[in-house]
């Protein structure tokens, strides 16, 4: 082997690490960027039954209290307590989705 084809393998074989290191580099920037990047998650709601059976407890239990002791205080928190709760279900599930950041930012739910 002659010095010319020495120096062009020395050349190629850089030529070959430079790519292989700049490719790497790239990889780990692109995973880093997505390890940071936002992750929506859509809310969803609950089973149709479970939902109509927690209902059909409420208003069991509301009945109940209204039939046999109507007095207004009494029936103001059998009504109320039932309608906050359901009050802030309603405005988690219309809130829009949650975002979730990986990596070194902080989750918010």
């Amino acid at each position: 082997m002659t010095a010319n084809t020495n120096l062009l393998i020395v050349l190629a074989v850089g030529v070959a690490l430079l790519v292989v290191g700049m490719g790497a580099r790239l990889a780990w920037r692109r995973a880093r960027t997505a390890a940071t990047r936002p992750i929506v998650i859509a809310r969803s709601a609950g089973s149709p039954l479970r939902t109509l059976l927690v209902g059909a407890v409420v208003v069991g239990v509301q009945w109940a209290v209204a039939a046999h002791d109507p007095s207004p205080r009494l029936l103001l928190a059998v009504l109320a307590v039932p309608a906050l709760f359901a009050g802030a279900s309603i405005a988690r599930l219309t809130s829009g989705p949650a975002t979730v950041r990986n990596g070194r930012k902080e989750a918010r739910r």
